[in-house]
């Protein structure tokens, strides 16, 4: 079945949505319990938890994502997951209005964690490469489906009734490709 745009920008998202790096995941989430552990402890120690939910009983305190802080001029700004429980109460306000002074060894733990996840960002931007490179040059769905099984799940929710651009694939992003999804069944 031949592929429209559609169906590419469709492919595209469920890449988006899937691939993973699992290498670079794990140190990502590695230095952001560090950071947060670190985050959380010098934001207690400013505004005691306890006073916070007594402030925030009268609406004059929330849960704040968003952290800013620096050690002299360097600022590094630390945003909580949003399904992280630890998230700190402070008074209301926005993140940009307050700003903590970390100390050196909180500097450098912020600091690795915006190295890792920089790195996981480029890690799998990478990967999407390969991947945009297979959607745009494959051209029916089944060429996608044999290089990538796990595509399949999306054949219902295809719409191919209009004509395909045809563009070469390269053999390295098809190996990349067959390799990353090894053992992954659709």
């Amino acid at each position: 079945m031949r592929l429209s745009q559609k169906d590419r920008e469709a492919l595209m998202q469920f890449a988006r949505e899937t691939v993973t790096s699992p290498e670079t995941e794990a140190r990502a989430n590695e230095a952001y319990e560090a950071a947060a552990t670190a985050v959380i402890a010098h934001v207690d120690d400013k505004f005691p938890p306890r006073d916070m939910q007594v402030l925030k009983r009268y609406r004059v305190a929330a849960q704040d994502l968003c952290i800013n802080g620096g050690e002299w001029i360097r600022e590094r700004r630390f945003e909580f997951r949003k399904d992280d429980p630890r998230v700190p109460i402070l008074p209301k306000g926005s993140c940009d209005r307050r700003t903590f002074v970390w100390s050196r060894e909180e500097q450098n733990l912020l600091d690795q964690y915006h190295y890792t996840m920089a790195a996981h960002k480029e890690a799998i931007d990478n990967k999407l490469c390969h991947y945009r490179a297979l959607i745009i040059g494959a051209k029916s769905f089944e060429d996608i489906t044999a290089v990538w099984p796990a595509a399949a799940k999306l054949q219902r929710k295809m719409d191919s009734k209009k004509p395909a651009i045809l563009l070469p694939v390269s053999q390295a992003s098809i190996d990349f490709i067959r390799q990353d999804n090894a053992g992954t069944a659709a």
